[in-house]
């Protein structure tokens, strides 16, 4: 158990709460009763103290110093890791996939099996050893005439005779120069307006048995003049046909090479990966371009053209965190269905150790109600309860065990529907053998809780008090609970609620939004009016309301055309004259903020007091 005695943070009581371990436990009440000064003020706080008090003294210095918690004693308390509303994420690069991990997946995926296709003509380009390429002439059939030849020139002007003398020098005789074999040991002058193609003859063999040893050094030479690039041309009916191979990434045809992908290639954090139009944003920032608009360089892909050029299955990393969860997952099936047969025991153990990682988090994504969202989906668009479930998946792909996970609300904006996939998604947590706290009103998630305790009885200086403490049985039957009234009230007939009835005269009228999944949309809004906007999760409420209306009024109001706003017209915008947003955003952003100082009330009270007889005197 985590026994927690005398906690008296804000308005609690000296209460004394035990909260079993391995279990999901519900703290419950009404607003201000005091759940939160006992879970986030309380028991979270004190686990980051403990946690603090544990680093050496250097790396305390690096943290802002832990303030003394307000209790007695708490007794049994695992490490705790704490996911409240207020966490939100300010980093314009954060995404969905980073959020939970899995773009450092597919990272590692492209690195270690992705194909490189050069970023001018779209060629594919294949890395192989001498040994392969050896293997590559012993495969042709049987006395098959074979040249080796390491390409000097490229679609190059000049008569590059320095360069062909030089060649003779070294004890080469022949060279192929633009397709046709000729003795370089004779002069020979070349046009110098026309670009030219020169290979060096190496060898000239036939394939047959006993001649690995020649060929292994044939290769190795051609290798080596070709700046680990050479030429195989065999001989057919009608010439001769050739094939590029090369140790490195390059390409014989756009005379470019390439490094070996990394993890970092494909970081938009990272100058390495990064797009450097748009230094890895995706969009050009709105100081340098009014609209925001797209970058033009990555059309919004983040990433450099190399890591652009990294195909997998045919797409690009950020073609693919374009997808939902399960496209993702019919996408990792298509990939591994048409690789079964092709793919070397090598890169079928890489694939092994990191495609089933991945196909993990997708499913907790998807089971937690999560899997309409697009993993490019920048974190600080996802409403609290969407960036909640998201950590939450973080926390599941990670096998966390022996942990106190800490929650608040995670219902919030999560459908009825949808909340038996939270709660098994917090089963799963704790069969992981982690201890559970919930802050809720949800009946469903607090009928599903295998411990449940309740604040109150009231809010602020008369609530703080430990009203319940046990299961749900005994729990619903308490007469006390406001939280018990509240729940029992819902299932009674309740007075209908009084509506206005008025002409509805103006309205806002939007036309053809389609931002994100919306389908061309149009809706009529009218005014002075209470409007509800409903749906299951990902139906598409936030991008009509907050990303399409609401900056479609600004627009307006400001006489600023936003190109980048996805929607054929607005009506009725005239009737406003300004536009007040009310969402999930922290209010205060330093200490010293309070509810009097956000609402204005200390800017009377300080004019009140700026009026007195001593502040005149002292010129206040």
């Amino acid at each position: 158990m985590i026994r927690i005695r005398g906690a008296r943070c804000h308005n609690l009581k000296n209460i004394d709460v035990d909260l079993p371990h391995n279990q999901i436990s519900i703290v419950t009440g009404v607003s201000g009763s005091g759940k939160s000064s006992l879970v986030f003020d309380t028991l979270h706080q004190e686990g980051q103290r403990r946690f603090l008090e544990n680093l050496s003294s250097g790396t305390r210095q690096l943290f802002s110093q832990a303030q003394p918690v307000a209790v007695d004693q708490i007794l049994g308390l695992p490490p705790t890791i704490c996911f409240d509303q207020t966490q939100r994420v300010q980093s314009k690069r954060s995404t969905l996939a980073t959020l939970t991990e899995l773009y450092d997946l597919f990272r590692l995926l492209y690195a270690k099996l992705g194909i490189v296709h050069c970023v001018n003509c779209g060629r594919a380009l294949h890395q192989q050893t001498p040994e392969q390429i050896v293997d590559l002439v012993l495969a042709l059939e049987d006395r098959k005439k074979v040249m080796i030849l390491a390409p000097v020139v490229s679609a190059r002007k000049g008569n590059h005779s320095a360069l062909l003398n030089q060649v003779a020098r070294e004890g080469f005789v022949r060279a192929r120069i633009d397709g046709a074999v000729i003795d370089i040991t004779q002069p020979h002058e070349l046009p110098e307006d026309v670009p030219h193609d020169i290979e060096i003859v190496i060898d000239r063999i036939i394939v047959k048995e006993g001649i690995q040893s020649r060929l292994k050094e044939s290769v190795d030479l051609a290798l080596k003049q070709g700046g680990g690039s050479c030429l195989i041309s065999h001989q057919i009916e009608s010439g001769w046909s050739d094939r590029y191979v090369s140790t490195r990434l390059a390409c014989g045809e756009c005379n470019l090479s390439f490094p070996d992908p990394e993890p970092v290639t494909f970081s938009f954090n990272s100058p390495h990966g990064a797009c450097p139009t748009c230094e890895g944003l995706g969009i050009i920032e709105p100081s340098e371009s009014e609209s925001g608009q797209i970058c033009p360089d990555c059309q919004g892909a983040r990433i450099s053209q190399y890591g652009r050029s990294i195909l997998l299955n045919q797409q690009s990393i950020d073609q693919v965190v374009q997808f939902t969860s399960p496209e993702i997952i019919d996408w990792l099936d298509q990939w591994k269905a048409r690789e079964a047969q092709g793919m070397s025991h090598q890169y079928q153990v890489i694939a092994d150790q990191i495609e089933p990682s991945i196909r993990k988090r997708l499913g907790y994504l998807t089971e937690i109600g999560l899997g309409y969202i697009q993993l490019s989906r920048p974190s600080k668009t996802l409403s609290g309860g969407e960036l909640q479930r998201a950590r939450l998946t973080a926390c599941l792909g990670a096998g966390t065990t022996g942990a106190c996970y800490i929650l608040d609300e995670p219902t919030a904006g999560l459908h009825a529907n949808e909340t038996q996939k939270l709660l098994r998604i917090l089963q799963r947590l704790k069969q992981a053998g982690n201890t559970i706290i919930v802050v809720e009103h949800d009946h469903d998630v607090i009928k599903a809780a295998d411990y449940l305790v309740d604040i109150g009885p009231q809010a602020g200086a008369e609530g703080g008090k430990l009203v319940f403490s046990g299961d749900y049985d005994a729990f619903i039957q308490h007469p006390e609970s406001m939280t018990v009234q509240g729940l029992t009230a819902r299932f009674q007939n309740s007075p209908q609620a009084h509506r206005s009835k008025t002409s509805h005269e103006q309205f806002v009228q939007l036309t053809g939004a389609r931002t994100n999944n919306l389908k061309e949309i149009s809706v009529k809004v009218p005014l002075q009016q209470l409007v509800c906007v409903t749906g299951v999760s990902g139906s598409g409420k936030s991008s009509l309301i907050m990303e399409t209306l609401v900056p479609a009024i600004k627009s307006e109001l400001n006489r600023r055309p936003n190109p980048a706003l996805q929607y054929d017209s607005l009506q009725g915008g005239g009737y406003l004259q300004q536009i007040k947003i009310i969402d999930q955003s922290a209010l205060g952003k330093n200490g010293r903020s309070n509810p009097a100082t956000y609402c204005g009330i200390w800017d009377e009270v300080r004019k009140l007091f700026s009026k007195t007889k001593t502040a005149r005197l002292r010129g206040y």
